[in-house]
């Protein structure tokens, strides 16, 4: 969120939009739920409006 962030004011930009991938919760077996909770809270807690996440996850039960 702090290089978006930086993106975003470098290049002049109003809002951007990332994606947020689900790494390493499959085949490296890190906890989903974990995962999860550690990246919404993330978002939730730096609520940069100027900055829209979308969460991309490899299968349906992620």
């Amino acid at each position: 969120m702090k290089l978006a962030e930086e993106y975003r004011k470098e290049n002049n930009k109003e809002n951007i939009t990332i994606a947020f991938p689900s790494i390493s919760i499959g085949a490296y077996g890190y906890p989903k739920e974990e995962a999860s909770k550690i990246a919404i809270d993330t978002i939730i807690n730096i609520n940069n409006p100027k900055i829209t996440v979308i969460f991309t996850c490899f299968s349906e039960s992620d």
